[in-house]
């Protein structure tokens, strides 16, 4: 085949010798979400700990494996708009960070910590990771998480209605802009099952919208993911996804890797 567009995790490998292999961002992100009504994860400190304790680098080597992006924002690079950078030197440093929140939130090496779970829609996939995350939790930070899975329509019901602690979500991009990833976390919003809420948030997205100057609307919109992610921690990002194309670009022109993976078939010729 001349074009294929899905590339088997096992073969990632041995396709990323080739030539004919291209790897681009998407615009989409894999991460949990955090009921922020509920204790303990009603402490923004604890919702820190836990997404500092995770290093992405080793669930994507170890797990996914399909080259994704470590995310620490919910935001991707797109043009304008850089992505959240991780804010500690080294894991390890972020992970003794971790530990000194944990126990500012009252929980010293995880003790008195209760169990909590982490809902996903039944898939191998995301047992994986959270089999992955469950035991960083365990080993960095001391505590017990169990996992519980539901099937596609029930799950959805109880992300919507905030029936969780910690829940699995993701989020593709509809188009090229912040927007379409931040606006889902105003408050009350169908999305918002975390219940996050913050007043200068949703003034700032509120605002933003009337902002012409893409530069300054684009400032606007980090100001605000950077309360919700860096002072509030409603989320724990874990990583962008990246899409994988074989495709011999010496051979057919008018092809080009691009963040929402858009290659409409009529601008592609051959050489």
């Amino acid at each position: 085949t001349d074009w294929a567009t899905n590339v088997p995790t096992d073969q990632i490998a041995a396709a990323e010798m080739r030539d004919d292999f291209h790897k681009s961002p998407q615009l989409a992100t894999y991460y949990y979400v955090f009921q922020t009504e509920k204790a303990p994860l009603d402490n923004p400190l604890v919702r820190k700990a836990l997404a500092y304790s995770v290093d992405r680098e080793a669930l994507i080597e170890g797990i996914t494996k399909a080259g994704q992006i470590p995310a620490w924002g919910i935001v991707p690079d797109m043009a304008g708009y850089k992505a959240l950078e991780f804010p500690f030197d080294s894991m390890d440093e972020a992970i003794e960070q971790a530990q000194k929140w944990l126990a500012q939130a009252g929980y010293p090496n995880g003790a008195g910590f209760p169990t909590v779970s982490i809902l996903y829609n039944t898939s191998e996939g995301h047992k994986q990771i959270g089999e992955f995350i469950q035991q960083e939790w365990k080993n960095n930070l001391g505590i017990n998480v169990v996992l519980e899975n539901q099937e596609w329509g029930t799950y959805l019901n109880s992300r919507n209605v905030g029936d969780f602690q910690i829940s699995r979500a993701g989020w593709v991009g509809d188009y090229q802009d912040p927007n379409t990833f931040l606006d889902m976390f105003i408050t009350g919003t169908a999305m918002n099952g975390g219940q996050y809420s913050n007043e200068i948030y949703d003034l700032l997205i509120n605002e933003a919208a009337r902002v012409s100057d893409p530069a300054e609307r684009f400032g606007v919109l980090r100001t605000a993911e950077d309360i919700m992610i860096n002072e509030d921690q409603a989320l724990m990002n874990l990583y962008y996804y990246v899409t994988l194309n074989m495709i011999d670009t010496n051979k057919w022109g008018g092809w080009y890797g691009n963040t929402m993976d858009y290659h409409p078939v009529k601008d592609i010729y051959l050489k």
